[in-house]
C-alpha cells in the first residue's frame, strides 16, 4: 500500500502543512497527519475518500498507485540542428516531451530535432531528438 507516500507526495504538490491538512480534515493535530505519512496509521475509508476527492485523485490511485512516479516536466523542443558543420539552432518552439522530473534535475534541459543525415553513422539520424543540458561551452 503506497496511500503514507502518495499522501506526502499530494500535501507537498499541493503546498499544504500537515497542520492545514488536519484543520481541512477536523483533526485536532497534526500528530494523526504525521502517522498517516509514517506508515504507523491509515485514516478510515471515509476520511480516504475525503482525501482523494480533495486532491482530485481516485482512492485507488491513492491507494495502490506510486503518483511520484507518474509524474513528468514537459520539456520545450526548441528548434531544429543540422547534423553536419557545426552551427548554431534556431530557437522556435516547435513542441514538448515530457520527462521524469529526475532526469531534469541539476540543470536546464531542451531538445533539438535533428535535419539532415551526416550523423547518421553515429545513430542520429533526421528526425531524432536530442536532449541537451544548456551550459556556456
Amino acid at each position: 500500500m503506497n496511500f503514507a507516500k502518495n499522501l506526502r507526495y499530494l500535501r507537498h504538490k499541493s503546498g499544504h502543512s500537515q497542520e492545514k491538512l488536519a484543520e481541512e480534515l477536523h483533526y485536532k493535530s497534526f500528530t494523526t497527519i504525521q502517522k498517516w505519512e509514517d506508515g504507523t496509521s491509515t485514516p478510515p475509508y471515509k476520511v480516504i475518500e475525503k482525501i482523494a476527492e480533495m486532491y482530485h485523485v481516485t482512492v485507488d490511485a491513492i491507494m495502490h498507485g506510486n503518483m511520484e512516479e507518474n509524474q513528468s516536466v514537459n520539456v520545450p523542443i526548441l528548434g531544429i540542428v543540422r547534423g553536419g558543420e557545426p552551427i548554431y539552432a534556431e530557437q522556435n518552439t516547435l513542441g514538448y516531451e515530457p520527462v521524469s522530473p529526475q532526469e531534469t534535475a541539476g540543470g536546464e534541459y531542451f531538445y533539438l530535432e535533428v535535419v539532415g543525415d551526416s550523423m547518421m553513422n553515429d545513430r542520429i539520424l533526421p528526425g531524432d531528438i536530442l536532449y541537451v543540458r544548456k551550459q556556456n561551452t
